[in-house]
């Protein structure tokens, strides 16, 4: 039995915080680290650069703009520039965040494609 509903609700919703800064913060730990690992060369960071803009370049203008939001927001921070776009889209941020990762996914596999014909 709870005594003190209110109580209850702001303990449950501080964890839940709690749980979505962790989450954050292990997202950027393990960017962080993908990027360390690899360190490339000025040259081949250059190249990456040109071959993301061609890979986001064949991303239809929904997808192009949902990756570009979901992981550069503008003013705002990225909890609650993703808050807002799952709001704006009308879905879940369970949903959003799938959706993000379906682009980024798309995203991976065409840089390895491009990568591949580059290197040829």
């Amino acid at each position: 039995m709870i005594e003190n509903l209110n109580a209850w609700l702001r303990g449950a919703a501080r964890k839940v915080l709690q749980e979505a800064g962790l989450e954050q913060r292990r997202e950027a730990d393990s960017a962080i680290n993908a990027i360390r690992a690899r360190e490339p060369s000025h040259a081949t960071a250059e190249t990456d650069h040109l071959l993301l803009e061609e890979c986001l370049a064949r991303l239809s203008a929904e997808s192009r703009s949902l990756v570009e939001q979901y992981y550069h927001p503008r003013q705002v921070s990225l909890l609650e520039a993703r808050r807002r776009l799952s709001v704006q889209l009308g879905i879940s941020s369970e949903n959003l965040r799938t959706r993000a990762m379906r682009v980024r996914k798309q995203l991976e596999e065409c840089l390895r494609n491009r990568r591949g014909k580059a290197g040829e």
